[in-house]
């Protein structure tokens, strides 16, 4: 041969298989590691996550919607009977959703839910509810069962002040 021997047989292409396989080594320990720490992370965020239930209902006038978000506890189910924070939110409804009244209230329940109720285009009643112990939405509505009332919120909209408020308009 007048270049010498083929490439793939010179010295500088040869594999060493003390470099390969101490690559393979290092680089199995290096996954099992990630995959364990990846494994613990996921075991410690899991019971950290809660539950996060809402929906909307627009007044009679689609003028308002009221919003209401129920957040479960931290590291149980929804259907576990724990505090709940329920959130209500009413805007003027349209493109920027300017609000006008927002709280929350703390219950304890299983399965909790609410319902919306406008009485006219400003005034709405809110009823927080969940259907007792151990039986969710779904049960009840097979077997239907009556509600646990948890909360009433009478809200209206005062005039004076351009926003929503709480209690009694009369």
């Amino acid at each position: 041969m007048p270049f010498g021997r083929p490439l793939q047989q010179h010295s500088c292409f040869m594999k060493s298989n003390w470099h390969g396989r101490a690559f393979r080594i290092g680089f199995r320990r290096l996954n099992g590691w990630l995959f364990s720490l990846l494994i613990a992370a996921t075991i410690l965020l899991t019971g950290c996550r809660r539950t996060v239930i809402g929906g909307y209902t627009d007044s009679p006038g689609k003028e308002y919607r009221v919003y209401g978000k129920i957040f479960g506890a931290a590291g149980h189910r929804f259907s576990d009977y724990t505090k709940k924070s329920v959130r209500i939110t009413i805007v003027a409804a349209g493109v920027d959703e300017h609000v006008l009244f927002t709280n929350s209230y703390e219950v304890t329940g299983s399965d909790v839910s609410w319902d919306a109720k406008w009485l006219d285009k400003t005034n709405v009643t809110i009823s927080i509810y969940d259907y007792g112990p151990g039986v969710g939405h779904f049960d009840s509505q097979a077997n239907v069962s009556g509600t646990n009332h948890l909360r009433t919120l009478e809200i209206w909209f005062d005039p004076q002040k351009d926003a929503f408020v709480e209690g009694s308009n009369h």
